[in-house]
């Protein structure tokens, strides 16, 4: 079938695609809706692809998926619409990120792709654009341990804190940024807040070198990396809900005070690159892919101040001895996974 370009194999029970390239070399034309697709792991060698329709099947991962397309040059309309992705945390962030990744794509789920998406920049100028409102946080309280501590906000609203004539916090959330820039000065800026955005990575982090407290949960980053940068002041990161799958950036030397981060809701499968984070006291890293939590040993010389772990919803086997082995590790621990450690369990 050499010849034959448009193919409709719609509402059957098909789990993989790895014979239709053989049958119909010069497809151009797929609808595989109302199918049993897991996987694209099988579709290969499909060049003349213009148009796939994957929608209705069993896929759960949108970020492989999207990567395993890309292979595909030529495709130019694609339809994912009613899989069960279980990685991608809004509409709009399965926009983005189809957008970052099929950069060529022309419609997405039967629209033409909103390419505005991915140019959310802003510059902060002044009291024009957000309220300027006096920081109450000037005298900041000592670290405690709390269960899903989360960092300090003024309110609640979008606004520029100031202590004096200085801008020391900036909470701008759910705006669609990717980046922000500034003819103010930010260099005593100590509390940032960007969550539910679209920021894809630490960018906006240059030269704010007096931190102490950063949020950027909920945006869109694979990988977090400030190689070139040291947070001296920095306490507290949330990079929760991302798509992170390493961790190559969150070190001792760009972090080497850090006592709290919240890295749940990740795509991550190793805690190799936190080895050095000898500060931390929370430690938060529910729904990630782990599968193994003896990775702890290697770990326990380092983290003998942590007080609050949760390593909950991650895929490695249930076991009656997840807290003892913790414990034993980490004798200091107060709370895993969410219940505050007994003393009889210490015995």
């Amino acid at each position: 079938m050499e010849h034959v370009s448009m193919v409709n194999l719609s509402y059957n029970y098909l789990q993989d695609l790895s014979t239709i390239a053989s049958i119909f070399p010069k497809l151009s034309f797929l609808n595989i809706a109302f199918n049993r697709i897991s996987s694209l792991d099988t579709m290969q060698n499909m060049r003349h692809l213009s148009h796939l329709v994957l929608a209705w099947n069993s896929l759960k991962y949108l970020l492989p998926t999207l990567k395993k397309i890309k292979e595909l040059s030529s495709v130019k309309h694609l339809e994912l619409s009613y899989n069960p992705f279980q990685d991608v945390l809004s509409n709009q962030h399965e926009l983005f990120l189809v957008c970052k990744h099929l950069s060529s794509l022309l419609s997405f789920n039967g629209h033409s792709l909103p390419r505005s998406l991915t140019s959310g920049q802003i510059t902060l100028q002044g009291q024009d654009q957000f309220p300027i409102v006096p920081d109450w946080r000037g005298t900041k309280c000592p670290l405690t341990v709390r269960w899903k501590s989360r960092l300090s906000s003024a309110g609640g609203r979008n606004h520029l804190g100031v202590t004096g004539c200085q801008i020391t916090s900036i909470l701008l959330r759910n705006l669609k940024l990717t980046q922000i820039r500034s003819v103010l000065s930010l260099n005593k800026l100590k509390w940032l807040d960007l969550s539910e955005n679209l920021i894809s990575g630490p960018a906006v982090l240059k030269n704010l070198l007096v931190l102490e407290e950063l949020n950027l949960s909920y945006n869109v980053m694979e990988s977090f990396s400030c190689s070139t940068e040291i947070f001296k002041n920095l306490t507290k990161l949330d990079l929760s809900h991302n798509y992170i799958t390493t961790l190559a950036g969150v070190n001792s030397q760009s972090f080497p005070n850090l006592e709290v981060l919240d890295l749940s809701n990740n795509q991550i499968y190793s805690l190799s690159e936190l080895i050095g984070l000898k500060s931390l006291v929370e430690l938060y890293m529910s729904h990630n892919l782990l599968k193994d939590y003896e990775a702890l040993t290697y770990h326990c010389k380092a983290w003998q101040s942590l007080k609050v772990l949760d390593f909950s919803f991650n895929p490695f086997p249930r076991s009656n001895t997840f807290r003892h082995t913790c414990l034993y590790y980490l004798p200091g621990l107060e709370y895993i996974n969410g219940s505050r450690v007994e003393e009889a369990e210490r015995k």
